[in-house]
């Protein structure tokens, strides 16, 4: 496993960014440094059902940017790594990006199912996505509001559009995953009127204490949401003070996300060697702050010797990553035919948009 992917899996963030953010303003790393902090800490350790507000903006190529200066670091696409569920997830995005811009003033849905997060093969101890995560996106013609909602039960999916009961109705677990990722679903509906939508009074998804969270409770947070009010709640400063120096280090992102957690931790009163457990998909199955002065290597960071060699490979893996082998193409199935890294085929990649070029 690459460094990249172990803080991907265990803790839901990736260390390589440090070389994007570096091509940022100040201002801008400390924007996005937060809003990956809130994330975190609302989706992986607070449990809560819906996500902060995203803003994003479209260049003259379609393409979905994080900011509106279009600086090219700030390019979603590109933030998108291959390890997420075999690319698909990067592929995907692209279809939305299209749908998006496509129907400006509807509201577009795209939603990532519970289950495996490596479709291709099985990793051993891997943790599972335990809930969906279903991303909801409006462009009113000059920015893109968005905002994801975790779903435990996918009884809201049909009651939104019937699209989403052909999805659910794929009997294979790595078949639904894929189409579903691939299938960004149209409402033509505005913002205003789905966010009305809050007479069902179906469960979508049960906390880590036994709370149930109805479609109404989801409607209500997520008019805060779109309302720019669920936004800078929490405080990170000896964080994004790090975020001043004039170049940032791997080691510098390690230890803004791992000292947070920490922070997290000493707040709700855990014992030194007392395990939190993770409630989100994206990180592992828990941690303590032992584990992360371990790794941090106490009030000094210092990288394991083991993530050396991860670095190492993970060099040598970035150089292979766009060769192609003889395979199967799983977006179309043509079998003997030459696939990329995702095993999806040369003709298949242009139809998608080249989105990994």
């Amino acid at each position: 496993m690459s460094v990249e992917n172990f803080y991907l899996h265990q803790f839901g963030f990736n260390p390589e960014e440090y070389e994007r953010l570096n091509k940022l303003p100040i201002a801008k790393r400390k924007e996005e440094v937060q809003r990956n902090l809130e994330s975190n800490k609302l989706e992986a350790y607070l449990d809560a059902p819906v996500s902060p507000l995203f803003r994003y903006w479209f260049s003259e190529d379609g393409n979905l940017y994080s900011d509106s200066s279009l600086i090219p670091e700030t390019h979603v696409s590109k933030q998108i790594t291959l390890s997420e569920r075999d690319g698909l997830v990067k592929y995907g995005f692209t279809l939305v990006e299209k749908k998006i811009l496509e129907n400006p003033g509807s509201v577009v849905l795209w939603y990532s199912p519970p289950g495996k997060k490596s479709l291709l093969h099985d990793v051993p101890d891997e943790k599972p996505y335990d809930y969906g995560q279903l991303y909801i996106y409006s462009f009113d013609g000059g920015s893109v509001k968005a905002a994801a909602v975790k779903i435990g039960g996918e009884g809201i999916l049909p009651i939104l559009s019937p699209d989403f009961a052909k999805l659910l109705s794929i009997q294979d677990e790595a078949e639904r995953i894929s189409t579903t990722l691939l299938y960004p679903v149209v409402l033509h509906e505005d913002l205003s009127s789905f966010l009305t939508r809050n007479k069902q009074k179906t469960a979508v998804y049960k906390d880590h204490k036994g709370r149930i969270y109805y479609w109404s409770d989801i409607i209500k947070d997520l008019q805060d949401t779109f309302a720019g009010k669920r936004n800078n709640v929490f405080r990170f400063d000896k964080q994004l003070a790090v975020l001043e120096k004039e170049t940032l280090t791997e080691e510098d992102l390690v230890w803004i996300h791992l000292s947070a957690l920490k922070d997290h931790l000493l707040h709700l009163g855990y014992a030194y060697h007392q395990e939190m457990e993770f409630h989100g998909g994206c990180p592992g199955k828990s941690a303590s702050m032992s584990m992360i002065d371990s790794i941090l290597g106490g009030s000094t960071f210092k990288i394991p010797d083991m993530f050396d060699i991860h670095n190492s490979l993970m060099r040598e893996a970035r150089q292979m990553e766009w060769s192609y082998h003889n395979g199967k193409c799983r977006v179309c199935g043509r079998e003997h035919t030459e696939v990329g890294p995702c095993s999806v085929c040369k003709e298949c990649e242009r139809k998608l948009i080249n989105c990994c070029y």
